[in-house]
């Protein structure tokens, strides 16, 4: 897991600046309410190790 301090299978992201540097993951959890620090993108991913035996979804809503 990326993410040690979330529990498997939580929705966690990181943002990566234009210059390719990547942040450290976040927790984003069922309600995130946060600024973030630079402009870059903006990836979600599951709080997990090994994708092989997943299945289900998130449904995510950003508000600008």
């Amino acid at each position: 897991r990326p993410l040690p301090s979330a529990g498997p299978g939580a929705l966690i992201g990181f943002i990566r600046s234009s210059n390719g540097q990547a942040s450290q993951p976040f927790l984003v959890g069922s309600q995130l309410t946060t600024k973030v620090p630079a402009d870059g993108r903006l990836y979600l991913a599951i709080n997990d190790d090994d994708y092989s035996d997943n299945g289900g979804a998130f449904k995510v809503t950003i508000k600008y």
